[in-house]
């Protein structure tokens, strides 16, 4: 995925936090949080204007994964920002039980079949 912090002047309660989760275990991808409103402030350092790739490891023990977004701005002006574009799940996808056993179902009538 990739992501746009804004440069501007986060505050302290501004925050940014990008997640996965199954719904029982969570793995941070991005978690900061504003606090000076100085150049040093995690979110004034994230915010060049440029967008920067996030990627995690969904667990192989994991059934399902969600991605989860939560933010805070006090911006009247629009002028904190986030930006997310290119969300991508990537991975070998697993068959559930029983489309493996229709299948091998199939294939034990077909080769019955074939004698």
């Amino acid at each position: 995925m990739m992501v746009r912090v804004a440069k501007t002047g986060y505050e302290d309660g501004d925050f940014l936090r990008i997640w996965i989760t199954d719904g029982v275990s969570s793995i941070d991808l991005l978690n900061e949080m504003g606090s000076t409103a100085s150049t040093s402030d995690p979110l004034e350092v994230l915010g060049d204007r440029a967008y920067f790739r996030l990627e995690g490891l969904v667990p192989e023990s994991w059934g399902e994964a969600r991605l989860m977004v939560s933010s805070s701005s006090n911006s009247t002006q629009s002028a904190e920002f986030y930006g997310i574009d290119s969300i991508e799940f990537t991975g070998v996808a697993v068959p559930e039980p029983g489309v493996m056993a229709a299948g091998l179902c199939g294939v034990v009538l077909l080769g019955r079949r074939r004698r």
